[in-house]
């Protein structure tokens, strides 16, 4: 049964819908405790960014304010055990994705403005991860983006180039969903599976 996947503006005084897109969206199997519409949109001062995963489509979407699309990037297909669930950040003008999943895998910076790849950098990954990144900016050097996965573990990432700066790969023994957390000189990451406390 084919289902509808809403991306909403709401007025943030009164709470009613400004404007409303809606796609098509053919239910998978997904975790009890996943929902289909995993993704949060981000946003900068033009555009709202979103990522809508299906398994013929995995797609990421710019709207402007007003909810009319800018651009659209379909990058293929989709496959994982649990669904999608990562979330695209925003960074010096580029849109930043991590597409780690049960096939052809890469991290993935495009263009805010226009949607074109600046850089997409291949990741050998096992299983799906669902970390969506972050900026982890030291006292005395370059920004590096953050990246987590059970494949690699905690990654540093340059943002200009897609480089890889350093990585500790053994890092996690289990998919890794939480995104990792910068506190002071300290990256902080986490994995586990499923009910049994692990």
């Amino acid at each position: 049964k084919a289902g509808k996947y809403l991306v909403l503006c709401l007025d943030t005084e009164k709470g009613r819908v400004l404007w409303q897109k809606e796609s098509p969206i053919t239910p998978y199997q997904k975790n009890r405790a996943n929902a289909f519409a995993s993704s949060t949109p981000t946003v900068d001062a033009e555009r709202v960014y979103v990522n809508q995963t299906y398994h013929e489509h995995n797609l990421l979407l710019a709207f402007d304010h007003r909810g009319e699309k800018v651009w659209e990037r379909d990058l293929g297909t989709y496959a994982a055990q649990h669904g999608a669930g990562v979330s695209p950040i925003l960074y010096e003008g580029m849109v930043i994705l991590p597409n780690e999943q049960d096939g052809d895998s890469y991290l993935l910076a495009v263009d805010a403005r226009t949607g074109k790849t600046r850089w997409q950098t291949p990741r050998k990954t096992s299983v799906a991860a669902y970390s969506t990144p972050c900026v982890y900016q030291p006292k005395d050097g370059p920004a590096a983006l953050i990246f987590n996965s059970q494949s690699h573990g905690i990654s540093a990432i340059a943002p200009e180039s897609g480089k890889v700066l350093w990585e500790f790969a053994e890092a996690f023994d289990k998919r890794s969903v939480s995104s990792p957390v910068v506190a002071g000189d300290c990256i902080i990451g986490s994995c586990g599976s499923g009910g049994g406390g692990n």
